[in-house]
This record gives C-alpha cells, structure tokens and sequence, in this order.
C-alpha cells in the first residue's frame, strides 16, 4: 500500500474522511426536514394570527412559530453517525 492509500485509510478510520455518498444523503433528508418544519409554521399559527389585529402581536407570534422551527432543526444531527 502506498503512502497515499495509507493516508487516506488512516483519515477514514480516524473519522477525518467521510464518505460523500453518506454527506449528500444527509444534507437531503437535513433539508427535508428544514422544509417540512417551514411548512408546518402557517398550520400551527394561522389561527392565531387572523385572531390578532395588532401588528406587534403578529410579528411577535410569527416569530415564535420560525424560531421554534429553527430551535426544532438545530436539536437534530447534521452529519452522519458513525
């Protein structure tokens, strides 16, 4: 084995070499999520918001709804596991 082969052996033992196959299925279902998450934002609070006449309020509540979507996506894993 070359020195080369060794090295990229020893990075993919070590965890410093990933598979790219193994990143980009991680990145998709990651941004599925991401999706998912940011559509179910107007279902959790659109009644909240057609109840509120007050421009604070509203922006108060839409900001809850994208923050608890983000705090939600930021809980999870974003690289595969080993």
């Amino acid at each position: 084995m070359t020195h080369r082969l060794a090295k990229l052996d020893y990075e993919e033992r070590s965890g410093k070499l990933v598979d790219a196959e193994e990143v980009t299925k991680a990145a998709f279902d990651d941004a599925r999520v991401v999706r998912d998450r940011l559509l179910t934002i107007a279902d959790r609070i659109a009644s909240l918001l057609a109840a509120e006449s007050d421009s604070k309020k509203v922006y108060n509540i839409l900001a809850s709804g994208i923050r608890d979507a983000q705090f939600e996506w930021d809980s999870g894993p974003m690289v595969p596991s080993r």
